[in-house]
């Protein structure tokens, strides 16, 4: 019973709480025991240096119990310990095997299952409420790669690591460790940082200058598996309900007792678009209803009644028949029939993502419940934390509980180990350690302190300062500074992503801290400094430092020995310090698990009150002993299929009374870390409810699927006949845009495999078939959200990402990108799908196994498109053979083939693509033109594409008439523009320019004015134009074209144009000569290049004849006036004194010469358009570099302007 106090000047008051008994009672060691006591019972929760060195293995064979699927157990007893004999093995193994390899080869490098980490010290020591943490450096230079730890499972909390001395290697020393914690800020540093809790107090060094090498087996999941661990030791001592159908398979099975008692229950909660009267109760054991209610089909109503009326209730739900749906369904008939006093409850499943989105459907009905376990990333269930509703209850004690006098020990036991450390604490100023502090621990005697400080005092006046410890005097330069030498950067390439992203967050939230993060636990951290070490590297024994020791006089002893005999001092003293705070930490350590017990005490009072609780299958067994305190009745676990039996079986709790397992054995099994532990004997990978599966234990199966169109739910009718049934529901899925009737297709390709720098398996020509795919289909507006990249290996999952990212039309969007067995549960409108196995001889791996294949081909809904080698498959495997004969049986029109069909509803054209080639002749549509107008009028340039025009940039240009100057825009249609110019001519100059459509015999010009008003062409000097142009490549795109537009309308005015447009010029051949001399309408200065120009022949046979270099200048000079030749012969003349001088240009060049600070333009060949480029740092002719010593700058990028309307003989730009 609770009763409140007040608080004096708050307007919050405490509620006060009694203490739960059972929670205590749960850790007591002395509780009765069901059945014999056997050694198993009895393992510490952390595996011994002995297990993982393997010397506690007698022959080297491991004795293990293999889990028996094809019959009953012959007891609970022998249940129990197979189980946990196969999880601790699957726990240890992986690190015994990567300890083994790093004993046998000590300078080995990473390798895809081994992480070794050198140069690791201790820096500090971390107080956190969970226990007594070593604070540690170390390097990664043996990954050969920098790190990602971002997006790296390297060193999550709670991976069990081995560390052992460097000169060691593992040969007979140990330490078993688990990641306390791994911040993000930590492990970026330079060397990176982790805390390690260690298995035994017994193991704790505190030596800053040891040099540890420390081992990680990338397999498996420690955390994962020590919950279930203890669990099931502790269900060993408990009875087992249950006991006759998990272990003796009785296919008996009744009706939970609490239904028992009251069996009549009220359908209210189905009434939703019910034509029935479901406001009366039914006795449920007695006449269950016979028509569904609800929404429920047939199916889904026999499930519901099993799943009410068994109290060992198995559910079977292939892809898309709502086995959420139809767990939600049951939920509400239980809450809504649950008494008030009832106990709350338990909904559980193997992932975080997987319990949330089943805690969102619950929530529309029932807001009282709670999340217990990982911090969720939805805000509202957030909100539903212990942690959460502790904040918005105000403050809640507990009478008589654990947590504060478990806080006042821990803060006591931080002060002595404060006051222990000091002297190691990092200093200002580099000193040895005081002379005192050896004496302090009986190091060294009163007589040899004497002689140090006698001796000190004779030389203090003079040569040293007066506050310097005797021993650093007596020492001198005989030590140095202690330097770990951490190299700084190795040179390596980035790491890629461990995990998926969704992945890497599930192990975050899972195995972190009970309720936030690590520096809400983080008390105290006592940093250690190396300090200071013998400046004489020679070796001098340890017989010799002792026997030099026994010196009551220290000044005797020769300089020679002084460091060493300082390093044997303080590592006696670091010995003794370590077990002082080794003492500390057992004690610690006690004070931890009451301070844990006392949060459960805190934590019950607020689950007691709550309707239902939700955690994952691990957090069954993390937080047993609470759950186990609430008395549940009923627990249903999601996803059951998926979850090994160990951590189902710790679920039955002595009070439940009615367990549902809900799941598809057809799809993932549980996993496990040794890959030895799946299969024949041992079968650790089946869960129960596979076992109870295969033993034909009475279930229901759900037989409607609202996912898969029927042509994509055939493909996995070999595994469930045809049972599995379509909703007409799925036959309104509509088609994919781009890939006409074609709702699935498998690409058939022979390109073979290849194994990536971590042994995954790659396929290079599949990843970039994949993402021409994915860009094709983004590009006709299927949203990338609503498509999903799956593959069979995390390498092939890495190469798609990589090619994705380099690919400009699918590089921004993100798409899952995912490995089969991350989407479990999930579905999306359209999945590719790629196979990667390709080879003549060497299997397929993970293909054989068809509840992968099943999850695989399951996932989509109305497009599934796969890539891989059809023979390959089909020939090492029934079941892709099956799928292969599927897409094969319609001849006429086959969903499998060497191409790809890709459909273009605006031409009704297929398109096939065989190869990566096929690709470029197509966007999104086919190879067809696109044939409509974009919206400033001008055809659309590309090919057919499905997508609109408002990401097509139009090159030609605007010709909008400028109201400043009556002239056409000459600005690009895209990006857009304004047609404001700065010409400095308004509609009133007197200065005129030819209008493209007016008549030449309307232009008003006298000849007499050619030199005022159609002057010369612009040319500026070369550094001019190289400074305009650097001056305008930073600034906006806006004030680029100003400048543009100032000097291409200065020059238009005067009839020419600027040197910048460089641009292949040419004649317009026409019917008729101009008469007289006219204004060019475009006029390109190019430098005009043998065979460039088009020479109008005089014959008006209008043959065209290259110009020759009889019949053309050379590159005119920068400073050169070109005029229009007035005779109407086209030829473009260059006038100055030093013509005859300008050397031949390089071929391919086109760039400026420098002389006497005038430059020239050099020329190009006919081959190519080359940009403008600049020789740089050269003052004259003469010294011209060759070409290999031409400094290549581009000034400007070439802009494609076609041809206004001109009259024969004028000099224009071709197109």
């Amino acid at each position: 019973m609770s009763h409140f106090r007040f608080q004096h000047g708050h307007r919050s008051k405490e509620q006060v709480r009694p203490v739960n008994p059972e929670i205590r009672q749960y850790f007591d060691p002395d509780l009765p025991i069901y059945g014999p006591w056997k050694l198993w019972q009895t393992k510490p929760e952390l595996p011994s240096t002995e297990e993982i060195l393997g010397t506690d293995i007698p022959g080297d064979v491991v004795a293990l119990i293999p889990n028996c699927i094809s019959e009953p157990w012959t007891s609970k007893e022998k249940y129990l310990e197979a189980h946990y004999s196969l999880i601790r093995e699957d726990s240890v193994a992986p690190l015994r095997n990567a300890v083994a390899r790093v004993r046998a080869d000590p300078s080995m490098k990473d390798t895809p299952d081994v992480s070794i980490y050198e140069k690791v010290f201790v820096v500090g020591v971390t107080l956190a409420r969970a226990g007594l943490a070593l604070h540690i450096q170390f390097s990664t230079r043996r990954a050969g790669k920098n790190i990602s730890w971002t997006y790296s499972n390297r060193l999550n909390p709670g991976t069990i690591v081995a560390l052992t001395p460097k000169r060691n290697a593992f040969s007979s020393k140990c330490v078993v460790a688990v990641v306390a914690c791994r911040l993000l800020e930590a492990v970026e540093k330079d060397p990176p940082e982790v805390d390690l809790f260690l298995a035994s107090p017994d193991d704790i060094e505190v030596d800053p200058q040891q040099e540890w090498i420390m081992v990680e087996a990338r397999a498996g999941y420690f955390e994962a598996n020590r919950h279930t661990l203890t669990a099931l030791q502790k269900l060993s001592k408990e009875s087992f309900p249950l006991n006759e159908q998990i272990c003796s398979l009785a296919k008996d099975i009744d009706a939970p007792e609490y239904i028992n008692t009251a069996p009549s229950l009220d359908f209210t909660p189905l009434s939703e678009s019910s034509t029935l009267d479901v406001t009366r109760k039914y006795d449920i054991i007695k006449r269950w209803p016979c028509q569904p209610m609800g929404k429920l089909d047939e199916s889904q109503w026999s499930a519901l009644n099993r799943m009410l009326t068994n109290k060992l209730a198995i559910i079977q739900g292939p892809p898309g028949t709502g086995k959420t749906f139809t767990s939600i369904a049951a939920l509400r008939m239980m809450l809504s029939n649950k008494d008030p006093k009832d106990p709350p409850i338990i909904i559980a499943a193997q992932t975080n993502h997987a319990l949330d989105q089943l805690i969102k459907h619950i929530s529309v009905f029932e807001k009282n419940y709670v999340r217990l376990g990982g911090r969720t990333s939805d805000p509202e269930i957030r909100k539903r934390t212990p942690y959460e509703i502790r904040q918005n209850q105000g403050l809640l004690t507990i009478e008589g509980g654990l947590m504060t006098p478990m806080k006042k020990k821990q803060n006591k036991i931080a002060a002595e180990l404060d006051k222990l450390l000091k002297p190691l604490a990092p200093s200002n100023d580099s000193k040895p350690l005081a002379a005192s502090l050896f004496l302090d621990h009986d190091l060294l005697s009163q007589d040899q302190i004497d002689s140090l400080q006698e001796t000190a005092n004779k030389w203090q006046q003079s040569n040293t300062p007066a506050n310097t410890d005797p021993l650093a005097a007596w020492l001198a330069d005989c030590v140095r500074e202690f330097d770990s030498e951490y190299a700084g950067d190795f040179g390596f390439v980035d790491d890629d992503i461990d995990l998926e992203y969704e992945q890497l967050k599930e192990i975050e939230v899972e195995h972190g801290k009970y309720e936030d993060d690590w520096s809400s636990f983080k008390t105290r951290f006592f940093p250690l400094s190396p300090g200071l070490c013998s400046s004489n590297r020679a070796k001098i024994s340890r017989a010799t430092v002792e026997n030099l020791l026994k010196e009551k006089d220290f000044y005797k002893i020769h300089k020679r020995y002084r460091g060493a005999v300082y390093d044997y001092l303080r590592g006696n003293l670091i010995t003794i310090l370590a077990e002082h705070v080794q003492r500390l930490a057992r004690t610690y350590q006690g004070c931890a698990t009451n301070f844990q017990i006392g949060r459960f005490e805190r934590d019950y009072c607020i689950l007691q009150e709550a309707k239902i609780i939700g955690m994952t299958t691990t957090g069954l067994s993390k937080y047993r002993c609470l759950v186990s305190s609430l008395k549940p009745r009923v627990i249903l676990i999601e996803e059951a299929a998926e979850v090994l039996e160990a951590p189902v079986a710790v679920a039955c709790l002595p009070s439940l009374q009615h367990l549902i397992l809900v799941g598809d054995h057809q799809q993932l099994k549980g996993q496990c870390a040794d890959y030895e532990l799946t299969g024949d004997p041992f079968h650790l990978d089946v869960s129960m409810f596979e076992r109870l599966m295969l033993n034909e234990m009475p279930y229901a199966m759900l037989q409607e699927q609202r996912r898969m169109v029927p042509e994509i739910r055939k493909l996995v009718a070999p595994i469930y006949g045809d049972i599995l049934r379509d909703h007409p529901s799925v036959e309104d899925h509509p088609l994919v845009p781009g890939m006409g009737d074609k709702r699935s297709f498998f690409f058939d390709h022979t390109a073979h495999e290849s194994n990536d720098s971590l042994s995954s398996k790659v396929n290079d020509f599949e990843a970039s078939m994949v993402v021409n795919l994915l860009a094709y289909l983004v590009m006709n507006k299927v949203p990338a959200a609503s498509i999903t990249v799956l593959t069979f290996y995390n390498g092939q999952r890495k190469l798609i990402m990589r090619k994705k990212s380099q690919n400009q039309n699918v590089s921004k969007p993100y798409v899952n990108i995912l490995t089969v067995d991350s989407y479990q549960g999930e579905e999306n409108d359209i999945v590719i799908l790629s196979l990667v196995r390709s080879n003549d001889h060497r299997g397929i791996g993970f293909l054989t196994q068809d509840n992968r294949a099943c999850v695989a081909l399951s996932r989509a809904k109305y497009g599934l498109y796969i890539f891989g080698n059809a023979q390959c498959v089909s020939k090492h495997s029934h079941f892709w053979r099956s799928v292969t004969n599927v897409m094969s049986e319609n001849q006429q029109d086959p969903r499998i083939g060497p191409a790809l069909p890709l459909y273009c509803t605006r031409h009704n054209q297929e398109t096939l693509i065989q190869s990566l080639k096929d690709w470029n002749a197509i966007t999104d549509g086919c190879n067809k033109p696109c044939g409509k107008d974009l919206p400033c009028g001008h055809p659309c340039p590309r090919k057919c594409h499905g997508s609109e025009h408002d990401w097509v940039s139009c090159k030609q240009r605007c010709r909008e008439i400028r109201e400043c100057c009556n002239t056409p825009c000459i600005c690009v249609c895209s990006p857009p523009h304004t047609h404001d110019c700065f010409c400095g001519m308004g509609k009133d100059s007197k200065t005129q320019v030819f209008d493209a459509g007016s008549d030449w015999d309307d232009f008003d010009r006298d000849d007499d004015d050619r030199d005022e008003k159609v002057g010369p062409i612009t040319r500026p000097r070369a550094p001019t134009r190289a400074a305009t142009w650097a001056a305008t490549s930073t600034a906006d795109e806006e004030a680029i074209r100003n400048v543009e537009g100032v000097r291409r309308w200065q020059a238009f005015a005067q009839g020419g144009a600027v040197v910048d447009d460089y641009r292949r010029a040419g004649l317009v051949v026409g019917e008729k000569r101009p008469e007289k001399d006219v204004v060019p309408v475009e006029l390109s200065v190019a430098a005009p290049v043998e065979g460039q120009l088009i020479n109008f022949d005089d014959d008006d046979d209008r043959q065209d004849v290259p110009a020759t270099e009889e019949t053309r200048p050379a590159a005119p000079a920068i400073k050169d006036l070109l005029t229009y030749d007035g005779a109407g012969d086209g030829l473009v003349e260059a006038i100055s004194e030093l013509q005859d001088t300008l050397p031949t240009p390089l071929e391919k060049d086109l760039m400026t010469f420098e002389e006497d600070g005038h430059s020239r333009v050099g020329g190009a060949s006919p081959e190519e358009d080359p940009l403008p480029v600049v020789v740089q740092g050269h003052d004259n002719l003469a010294s011209r570099p060759s070409p290999a010593e031409i400094l290549l700058t581009p000034m400007v990028e070439e802009i494609v302007i076609p041809p206004m309307e001109a009259m024969e003989g004028q000099l224009i730009e071709l197109s």
